[in-house]
């Protein structure tokens, strides 16, 4: 691959000459991301720790789960898991982020709008969802 590296110096030199490259903030996002997926991927203890619990008072919940497990049956010893009414609630905002994420990208060009906002207020909802 040694051939490919006077390429790349060009490629470099044209692309700043042009004036193409990422901006400050992208680049300070993008590294952000990568630092979060290896924390995640590591499971440091500042990410996978429990700070608060809320215990929501769904008299109900019983019934529904029973109904989740009617609908997605499951063994547990074939180690197979069904579906809880956290998973359901997880896979509503997933569905939320998805739809709001399309919404958000229609006109990036005009720069964010209210559902880019929607689906990052999403995406953190999720973060704080309960396992």
């Amino acid at each position: 691959m040694e051939f490919l590296k006077p390429a790349a110096r060009v490629a470099d030199l044209v692309a700043h000459h042009a004036g193409i490259g990422m901006a400050r903030g992208a680049v300070a996002l993008l590294f952000a991301w990568v630092v979060l997926l290896l924390a995640g991927t590591l499971k440091l203890e500042m990410l996978t720790g429990t700070y608060t619990q809320i215990e929501l008072p769904l008299s109900s919940a019983a019934a529904w789960h029973e109904r989740l497990n009617q609908l997605v049956p499951f063994d547990a010893a074939k180690g197979e898991e069904g579906v809880s009414i956290q998973g359901v609630a997880l896979i509503v905002l997933l569905v939320s982020i998805v739809w709001a994420a399309w919404r958000a990208l229609e006109n990036i060009q005009d720069g964010a709008n209210r559902w880019t906002w929607a689906s990052l207020a999403l995406i953190a909802a999720t973060l704080r969802l309960p396992r």
